[in-house]
């Protein structure tokens, strides 16, 4: 399904992407988007959330996708 990009408060021009085709030793399709974390803290803020922490942290060799980690921690205030 292709995604409307009028409906989202941030525009996805700050991703990049990979495809596997296999996973755990079966044949597969995953699609994956990374996100920097200043568009994803941007995109946070657009939608009026509050007190964003976010704790990066690099992945661990020869165990995960090496890949960057980013935690994000944040607050919804009242009325939204």
């Amino acid at each position: 399904m292709k995604q409307d990009m009028r409906r989202d408060p941030c525009r996805i021009e700050e991703a990049y992407d990979s495809v596997a085709d296999e996973f755990l030793g079966m044949k597969t399709h995953l699609d994956f988007m990374y996100f920097t974390v200043d568009f994803i803290f941007g995109c946070l803020k657009k939608c009026g959330l509050v007190d964003v922490d976010i704790i990066e942290r690099e992945p661990y060799p020869d165990v995960e996708y090496q890949s960057g980690r980013a935690y994000v921690f944040t607050v919804k205030p009242a009325g939204i």
